[in-house]
C-alpha cells in the first residue's frame, strides 16, 4: 500500500529529512576536500553542525578504509532497477566495483537515530540490483549473466545510532544469496501496483504518510488497545512474561504509528482553521543560538566586561586524525556504555548467526 499512500497523501519534507539531506551535503563537501565548519550555511536552508561534521568524518573514514583508489567508484549516481520493476530506481550514496576481486561494495549513510538493519537490507538490495543492471549493460550482457559468485558488502554508516556499540555495520554476502530476495522484491513491487493493493502492518508503518487513513493499521491498533486492557495473571512464568512482552512491543509499534499519523492529521486540520476539541497547538522552540559572527559575540562581551570566547579541545577521533598516537588517545579517553537494553529478537537474527 506504500506507493498508493504516498500518491494519495503527499507530504512536505520533515525536519529529520531536511537535516539528513544537509548531513549528506556536508559529507560530500568534506569528501571532496571542501572545508566545512559548524555554522556554515548549507543550501538550500540548513546549517552545518558539529554532529554533521563528525558524521561526515566517520563516512569518509569508512570509504577510505575500502582502499578504493584506482577502483571505479560512484557517488550518488542515479540508477534504474528494472530487475525489480520498471518504476523502481535508486541512488546509492557510494559504491565501488572491483573487477579484479569481483566484488561490489555499497555504503549507505544514515543520519537518523532509528536503527537501520544492514542484514539483507531491502534498500541495499535494490541498490545492488541497480548496480548489477548498470554493470551488465556496460558489458553488453543481460543481468542474469552476471557472475553469481560476486562478493557483496553492504555497509550502513549511522553516526547517531550506536546499536550494540557499532555506528558502522557491514553485511557480506554473494549475488547468488541475493537472488531469492530480488524475487521477493519483484513480487512485492507487483503487489503494490494492483488496482486495490492490500495494506499490511509492520514497524515501518511509522514512516507511512497515510498511516492516519489506513484501515488495517486502525483495526490493528484498536485490537492492540483492547489486548492491553485485558486482565492477566499477576504471576507470570519467565516464558509467559517474555511472550506477553513480545506481543505488547509489537502492539506498541502499531499504536505508535497510528498515534503519530493522527497527530499530524489533527495539526493539519487545526492549521486549516477546523474547530478541534481536546487539543490545541502552540509553536515549538529549539535551542537559542547566535545569529552573528563570533567576532561580534566576543566584542559584545568586552563591552560588558565579560569574556564570551570559548576554548574547546578537539574530540579523541580528531586528535588521532591530527597525528596523536591512537594508543595514547585510547588511554586517555573512553567510550561510555549506556544502560542495559532489552533487544527484541527478529526472524533474521538466527540467519545472521549462521551466516545465511
Amino acid at each position: 500500500m506504500w506507493p498508493t499512500m504516498n500518491a494519495r497523501y503527499p507530504q512536505e519534507s520533515e525536519v529529520s529529512a531536511v537535516e539528513g539531506s544537509a548531513a549528506h551535503e556536508v559529507a560530500w563537501m568534506m569528501f571532496n576536500k571542501q572545508p566545512v565548519k559548524a555554522g556554515d550555511k548549507i543550501p538550500p536552508s540548513s546549517t552545518a553542525t558539529e554532529e554533521m561534521i563528525e558524521g561526515a568524518e566517520l563516512l569518509c573514514d569508512t570509504i577510505q578504509a575500502l582502499n578504493a583508489s584506482g577502483i571505479h567508484h560512484y557517488v550518488e549516481k542515479w540508477l534504474p532497477a528494472n530487475i525489480i520493476h520498471e518504476k523502481c530506481s535508486g541512488r546509492p550514496d557510494y559504491w565501488i566495483w572491483d573487477h579484479n576481486k569481483q566484488s561490489i561494495s555499497i555504503i549507505d549513510y544514515k543520519f537518523g537515530f532509528r536503527f537501520v538493519d544492514e542484514f539483507f537490507n531491502p534498500q541495499g538490495l535494490i541498490y545492488l540490483a541497480a548496480i548489477i543492471e548498470f554493470l551488465s549493460s556496460n558489458w553488453q550482457k543481460t543481468w542474469d549473466q552476471f557472475p553469481l559468485s560476486t562478493q557483496v558488502s553492504f555497509t550502513i554508516v549511522q553516526p547517531r545510532c550506536y546499536y550494540r556499540g557499532l555506528p558502522v555495520r557491514t553485511h557480506n554476502f554473494t549475488v547468488l544469496q541475493a537472488v531469492e530476495h530480488f524475487n521477493r522484491l519483484r513480487a512485492a513491487a507487483e503487489a503494490s501496483l494492483v488496482a486495490e493493493p492490500l495494506a499490511t502492518t509492520n514497524p515501518n508503518c511509522i514512516y507511512c504518510p497515510g498511516r492516519h487513513a489506513c484501515s488495517a493499521l486502525q483495526l490493528a491498533a484498536y485490537s492492540d488497545a483492547e489486548m492491553s486492557n485485558s486482565r492477566t495473571p499477576l504471576e507470570l512464568s519467565p516464558v509467559a512474561a517474555a511472550l506477553e512482552l513480545r506481543f505488547l512491543i509489537r502492539a506498541f509499534e502499531r499504536l505508535e504509528a497510528r498515534i503519530d499519523g493522527l497527530k499530524e492529521l489533527t495539526i493539519a486540520n487545526m492549521k486549516r482553521g477546523e474547530p478541534i476539541p481536546y487539543f490545541h497547538i502552540e509553536p515549538g522552540f529549539g535551542r537559542t543560538v547566535w545569529k552573528i559572527p563570533n567576532t561580534q559575540i566576543i566584542e559584545i562581551g568586552r563591552l560588558f566586561g565579560k569574556d564570551l570566547s570559548k576554548q574547546e579541545t578537539v574530540t579523541p577521533k580528531q586528535a588521532i586524525q591530527m597525528g596523536i598516537p591512537e594508543a595514547v588517545v585510547n588511554g586517555s579517553s573512553m567510550t561510555p556504555t549506556t544502560a542495559t537494553k532489552l533487544i527484541p529478537e527478529k526472524s533474521t537474527d538466527a540467519a545472521k548467526v549462521f551466516g545465511r
